[in-house]
């Protein structure tokens, strides 16, 4: 496996729970082998692969307006290891914790629907993949 850990944000979140109810969606596949690859690694005691920030969380229930997550998401974010780097903004707590793994020495990359992030982390030697690679970086692992 390429990677130990994917920190995810809550673009990609979102189009998971988009991506669940759209039988047509070419993401779709590959957003739920993510899921279950992490899932799995939980059930085997090695940890988890997906990661999200406490920003990111946070953002998550707070998009949700009866304070009740979807069962997708409620399935997602167990499937995640949550990181607590607190930042006023989601961008900056994930780009905290990819400085962390990367000083930890953790192989990991970033799946983000944020392009400004996106760029940021490429100046920081980050390996990061957009909604678009969802499929190569599932084919990866």
């Amino acid at each position: 496996m390429p990677y130990d850990l994917i920190i995810i944000d809550s673009i990609i979140c979102d189009s998971y729970h988009s991506a669940m109810y759209d039988e047509n969606d070419p993401n779709r596949n590959a957003l739920l082998g993510l899921q279950e690859i992490s899932a799995n690694k939980h059930a085997d005691n090695k940890g988890k692969l997906l990661l999200v920030t406490s920003q990111t969380k946070e953002l998550i229930e707070e998009n949700c307006s009866n304070g009740c997550l979807p069962i997708t998401l409620c399935c997602l974010l167990e499937a995640c290891s949550e990181i607590d780097i607190l930042s006023k903004v989601e961008s900056d707590s994930i780009i905290k914790a990819a400085s962390l793994l990367k000083w930890k020495k953790i192989n990991f990359c970033v799946l983000t629907g944020n392009s400004l992030l996106k760029s940021k982390l490429a100046d920081n030697g980050c390996d990061i993949y957009d909604l678009s690679e969802v499929n190569e970086l599932y084919d990866q692992l």
